[in-house]
């Protein structure tokens, strides 16, 4: 396993969650969310869920970062 904690590493096994805050600013900033295992593939994959994503100089900005570990999440059903 690759232990490589670098920001760019494709090769990488571990996910990071790659944010931007006041991303898409109108009156109020929105938000990006990213997971991926680098920040060129955060971008890529961001550029491809928003259409308007390569116009926004948020783009342009290093993301914030943070390194995840497995986790499941749930939520049961109400009655």
């Amino acid at each position: 396993m690759n232990k490589c904690k670098c920001r760019e590493c494709e090769y990488s096994s571990r996910l990071k969650i790659f944010y931007w805050p006041e991303y898409a600013r109108d009156y109020t900033a929105g938000i990006a969310v990213v997971v991926a295992h680098s920040e060129r593939e955060a971008r890529e994959l961001l550029l491809n869920a928003d259409n308007c994503a390569s116009t926004l100089p948020e783009l342009a900005q290093i993301p914030e970062m943070l390194e995840i570990e497995p986790v499941a999440f749930f939520c049961h059903g109400g009655g």
